[in-house]
């Protein structure tokens, strides 16, 4: 029987039981339902939570193996740029702007031009880009204490706990 089986059951048992023309159930019965349809639901939710668990694990070892692939990504990019700067700074000692080797051309040119802030300070506003963040934590207590803070509302939930 499926969770959602499971679940109708239950709810068309409650109703019974909440019905005024229910007074003719046994009591035995009814126990004997509850506790039936009860282990399905426990057994059921128990494998959904294990599913769950299951997934979470996936989930943590992808993002280790994330983590780990960045960190390797990096190290590879350091070694690239370390070995870039090595061959220009030899070729640049003996004065070489051009190479031809049997696959590949090497040339040392001009980059094109960067902007280097040397005071922020100094610079206008018309230069300057802001990026808007909410203090969500202000706005909650502000909220909780009664204020009116326009464009903003207390959201209650409900979420599923599994321990």
């Amino acid at each position: 029987m499926k969770l959602y089986e499971l679940t109708e059951n239950y709810k068309v048992l409650i109703d019974m039981l909440n019905d005024e023309g229910s007074e003719y159930l046994d009591s035995e019965a009814i126990n004997k339902e509850l506790e039936s349809i009860g282990d399905d639901i426990e057994i059921k939710s128990e494998n959904i939570v294990k599913l769950v668990k299951n997934f979470e694990a996936e989930v943590k070892a992808l993002k280790d193996e994330e983590d780990r692939l960045k960190a390797k990504r990096q190290a590879t990019s350091k070694r690239i740029d370390g070995l870039k700067q090595y061959l220009q700074f030899n070729l640049e000692r003996l004065n070489i702007k051009k190479l031809q080797t049997g696959i590949f051309d090497l040339r040392i040119q001009k980059n094109p031009d960067a902007v280097v802030i040397t005071d922020e300070n100094k610079i206008p506003e018309n230069y300057k880009k802001y990026e808007v963040k909410y203090d969500k934590t202000a706005i909650k207590n502000a909220l909780k204490a009664g204020e009116v803070v326009a464009g903003a509302e207390l959201k209650s939930t409900e979420g599923l706990r599994i321990k």
